[in-house]
């Protein structure tokens, strides 16, 4: 049954004498009160963005006697109170989508339970504490989004070590803490990483170009999950289109932390990426100059950090650039000729060495040349560590190849009497002829003197 999309109002009676009823889909209208009965025989229960209210525990009460529920989509509504503990029931659970509600307290771990999950949306929401580990069974996810709430803790590693076809993974707009783990850089098929808007330090990990499908090296997976999704077929285009995403976006938002360091040069190999916000962090150093290989990059904010040094000049080549934001940093020079007309000059504001347009202050001759700046650009820099890195290992295995050769040819002639004897004789006779030939020419060269 599909009422979707309609000025449906009222509270809606129990289904659950409705056996043959397996797909019922009445979002998108005004319907109130609390969550109704369901079928036991129902795949796929759809009620988002209406104003249902009240607890959800009547739900655990149709999972206990319906064992089919495959998609579960709650999002957009006045639920509130605590997250049953009752998930162990729901083990055919496809699709688990909760955002946008009241609820609260901490997340059970039954939710550990459902092992066939591939979306789980707890957003928007103020749930607390720490993420459960018995998250990390739900090894098939393709989207786990947990933002705004109120979780807190360390991003624990076994999310990169058990959801290897994580796709989305966000975490905005909680208190999370620490270092961003290494372990995510195991996420390759990750098109959407957002932990913007926490309390994360230290540097943003280099392995970051192990984001294999964000550096266009693999392709993106197939999110089609069951045959029972009769008016949703796209699960992303489920999951995101109320938070008004394209279906495409690909991107990468640490913002609002507290990271450190420099900006990794492997950032800029994930040449995918449509969306890319590190601002109002401590990043210190250059801009990467190899940011030029990002052609599908459309925003860029780097804004509220200690960047220093010259904008790379073909910055304003990049083709897809829409929206840059580089104000608040410690940049000098010129601001290159190229960046897109559509720049305000808010963009480049706070920067006290910068000049050029669309800024006002006039750039003299010669520019101001940060002494901190290093001479060559990150790129080439790379390039040099690359060889020397490469070199040593050639001569090296140059080397070792050599002196196995030598062992391995005096070695034989040692064990073998025959080849031995042979090769002595073999020496004698060169070294023979040798004595033969050097006193023939000895001959000639007194006959050519005494003439």
């Amino acid at each position: 049954m599909n009422l979707s999309n309609n000025m449906l109002s009222g509270k809606i009676p129990s289904f659950s004498s409705k056996l043959n009823l397996s797909v019922l889909d009445m979002s998108d209208n005004n319907f109130t009160g609390p969550i109704p009965g369901i079928s036991p025989n129902l795949m796929s229960l759809i009620l988002a963005n209406n104003a249902f209210s009240g607890p959800i525990t009547s739900i655990c009460e149709s999972l206990v006697a319906n064992n089919s529920l495959s998609f579960l989509d709650l999002s957009y509504n006045l639920l509130s109170g605590p997250l049953p503990d009752c998930w162990k029931y729901g083990v055919n659970l496809v699709v688990l989508n909760l955002a946008m509600n009241n609820l609260s307290g901490q997340i059970p771990a039954s939710i550990g339970h459902l092992i066939h999950l591939k979306a789980l949306r707890l957003d928007m929401n103020s749930f607390s504490g720490s993420l459960p580990s018995s998250l990390k069974y739900l090894t098939n996810l393709f989207v786990i989004d947990l933002g705004y709430n109120m979780l807190s803790g360390k991003i624990p590693p076994w999310i990169g070590e058990s959801f290897v076809n994580l796709m989305i993974l966000r975490l905005t707009v909680n208190n999370f803490s620490g270092k961003i783990p290494y372990w995510l850089c195991q996420l390759k098929h990750l098109l959407y990483l957002d932990l913007g808007i926490n309390q994360l330090s230290g540097t943003i990990p280099r392995c970051v170009d192990n984001f294999l499908t964000m550096a266009k090296i693999e392709a993106e997976l197939s999110y089609l999950y069951d045959p029972y999704t009769v008016y949703r077929k796209d699960l992303l285009q489920t999951l995101i289109k109320r938070d008004n995403l394209p279906l495409k976006f690909i991107g990468i938002n640490l913002s609002q932390n507290q990271l450190s360091g420099e900006i990794p040069v492997e950032l800029t190999r994930l040449v995918g990426l449509v969306f890319l916000d590190l601002s109002h962090n401590d990043l210190r150093g250059a801009i990467p100059s190899a940011i030029d290989t990002m052609e599908y990059l459309e925003v860029l904010d780097l804004s509220g950090n200690n960047l220093s040094c010259s904008i790379p000049p073909w910055i304003g080549d990049l083709p897809s650039l829409r929206y840059l934001n580089l104000s608040y940093n410690q940049l000098s020079g010129k601001i290159p000729s190229g960046v897109p007309s559509l720049v305000p000059a808010s963009s480049f504001m706070k920067n006290k060495k910068l000049c050029g347009l669309p800024l006002e202050k006039a750039c003299s001759v010669p520019f101001y040349d940060d002494p901190k700046c290093r001479v060559k650009n990150q790129q080439d820099m790379e390039h040099e560590d690359q060889d020397h890195d490469e070199l040593p290992s050639f001569y090296i295995s140059m080397g070792i190849g050599f002196i196995t050769a030598i062992w391995v040819y005096w070695t034989v002639l040692l064990l073998n009497e025959s080849w031995r004897k042979a090769y002595l004789k073999l020496v004698d006779k060169v070294v023979e002829e040798i004595r033969v030939i050097a006193a023939g020419l000895r001959t000639k060269l007194e006959k050519l003197v005494s003439r």
